[in-house]
């Protein structure tokens, strides 16, 4: 089989027209993620149970750290294991590549880090209490590469 020339005009046509749809597509899909992510990252401004429990948890890590033998309110607590659920679910669809992996980490890196280090003792006591060891290993996970690229 031999091609003639406005054959290989076709295929050079059909073969542009796919690569162009192709490069568009993935444009778009890297922008898509992008947007999702912001979105996700600005609930924990507009989401009020979420702006809640990070304002009252923010004010307390400035207090200082959560001593192992301390008891938390029940209100602490609870604000405390909303962001991080929060930041578990975050962990999760960033290590699914779901979401976009350098927003994630310049936006909320560093806060995430400064929980994680904060809340530590809490999240390797409920670990016990609950005989989980898997309990917001996605968040450690992550607060501790977004870390080592600080």
């Amino acid at each position: 089989m031999t091609l003639n020339t406005a054959d290989m005009l076709t295929l050079a046509g059909v073969t542009f027209a796919f690569l162009t749809w192709l490069i568009t597509h993935l444009k778009s899909q890297k922008e898509l993620k992008l947007h999702n992510t912001i979105n996700l990252i600005n609930n924990l401004s507009v989401v009020e149970h979420l702006q809640q429990a990070d304002i009252s948890i923010r004010k307390i890590m400035l207090a200082g750290k959560i001593s192992e033998n301390e008891a938390l309110s029940p209100e602490t607590e609870k604000a405390l294991v909303t962001l991080l659920d929060y930041y578990e679910f975050l962990a999760e669809l960033y290590w699914n590549k779901t979401i976009n992996r350098k927003a994630v980490s310049h936006l909320r890196g560093g806060l995430m880090t400064q929980l994680f280090l904060w809340s530590k003792p809490y999240i390797q006591s409920q670990r016990e209490i609950q005989t989980r060891s898997d309990l917001w290993q996605k968040f450690e996970k992550l607060s501790m590469a977004v870390a080592k690229e600080k």
